[in-house]
């Protein structure tokens, strides 16, 4: 709800109006003046104002008040008063108006629009106006020779125009297909079994001594086997369970210190979990609880 007309009360002054008749509204007393002239005919006075519709009109209310002012004379004075809709394409629609004569001496005033709903003439957006046209007419006697005039007066004051615009907006849609990336959760195991055999031979040269007796004395072979599966998670508090089994296998033509010729199979159970940052381990059982001590075997590798 919006009103369309700036200084419809003329409080001090005819801001926001133009004058565009052949005679001129003034200001005067919170009202928009229009007075008579010493002739026999009526002074025509235009006043407008213009404002702007930009989306469909759904109610639009027009107020204005008049007053006259008429001496009663021989010849009758007398006051019309128009209103006005002035459409973008110049079009002039006339809504109210009001005649007034001075049979006797004539004051008064009225509502020459009151709550007059004007909505259907917006037909269309663009610039209106709205447009006040008053024509007072003086009386006048001819005692002698030449009239004698007396002014009359017509007033507008109080001009409101109410109106409430539905606006609308064009939004375009689009819906497409494509293919989405998507961020998600997932885990995974893995256990792993391999086996690994090796056979190495090294040799070396040293002065005075037979490079082929050197590479004898130090040929050796080695068999290597493991399985290892672990399983591991990852959480802020977690466990986790390792267990290995390994089983060495070693010849050598000629024995090392510390390196004696053995078959070892070695088992553990452990639990760990995670606590903040810290790693925590503890053993479920002990090596020595898991397995049965027995006598060591030995082999003699030369006679395979």
């Amino acid at each position: 709800m919006a009103e369309k007309i700036t200084n419809g009360g003329f409080a001090t002054s005819l801001s926001g109006w133009t004058n565009y008749g052949t005679h001129n509204f003034v200001p005067g007393s919170a009202r928009a003046w229009a007075s008579s002239g010493e002739t026999s005919g009526a002074y025509q006075h235009k006043l407008r104002q213009s404002f702007s519709i930009v989306g469909s009109v759904s109610s639009a209310i027009l107020n204005a008040h008049i007053y006259w002012e008429m001496i009663h004379r021989t010849n009758h004075a007398d006051c019309q008063f128009y209103l006005y809709l002035r459409k973008p394409d110049g079009t002039l629609v006339q809504l109210a108006s009001h005649y007034e004569e001075a049979t006797a001496d004539n004051t008064g005033d009225e509502q020459l629009a009151d709550d007059l709903d004007i909505t259907t003439r917006f037909t269309a957006v663009g610039t209106y106006y709205i447009e006040l046209w008053a024509a007072p007419r003086s009386a006048w006697d001819i005692p002698i020779d030449e009239p004698v005039y007396y002014a009359s007066y017509a007033y507008f004051d109080d001009i409101s125009l109410v109106v409430i615009e539905r606006v609308f907006k064009t939004i375009i849609e689009a819906i497409g297909g494509g293919e989405l990336t998507m961020k998600g959760l997932g885990s995974s195991a893995l256990e792993v079994a391999v086996m690994e055999e090796s056979l190495s031979h090294h040799g070396g040269y040293q002065p005075g001594v037979d490079p082929k007796q050197e590479v004898s004395q130090r040929d050796k072979a080695g068999l290597h086997e493991f399985i290892n599966a672990n399983v591991e998670g990852n959480a802020v508090e977690a466990a986790g369970l390792a267990e290995s089994l390994t089983r060495t296998y070693t010849y050598r033509q000629r024995d090392l210190p510390d390196m004696p010729n053995h078959v070892g199979l070695d088992e553990s159970l452990k639990a760990r979990w995670l606590v903040g940052n810290v790693m925590h381990e503890r053993d479920i059982l002990a090596e020595e609880d898991i397995w049965e001590d027995i006598a060591a075997e030995s082999t003699n590798w030369e006679t395979l």
